[in-house]
């Protein structure tokens, strides 16, 4: 998992300190700062509140649930990744929650 979370059309990268990163983070955060992008920290307080409002519904329950659908596990990966995980979340929630 990527310590970082890129908002292309904002040009800001948002990296998360809980998160170690690792050397290719470090690089193609350097390689966004070079084309002009903005970092910024995610606070803490932030973070708490997003672990809060996940209600228990965790990444790996998700993907478990997802599991033998190779699409949708594909799209939620996707969408973690570029809109971030409670964007994942209401995907996964709107479409396979039962």
């Amino acid at each position: 998992m990527s310590n970082y979370k890129v908002n292309t059309e904002k040009k800001i990268i948002t990296i998360d300190d809980a998160v170690k990163a690792n050397v290719a983070d470090k690089e193609d955060i350097a390689l966004y700062v070079s084309a002009g992008y903005v970092i910024k920290h995610k606070s803490k307080k932030r973070a708490k509140a997003a672990a809060n409002r996940a209600n228990g519904l965790k990444d790996a329950d998700i993907l478990a649930a997802l599991k033998g659908n190779q699409e949708a596990t594909d799209k939620y990966k996707e969408l973690k990744h570029e809109k971030g995980y409670f964007t994942a979340r209401k995907f996964y929630l709107d479409n396979y929650a039962k």
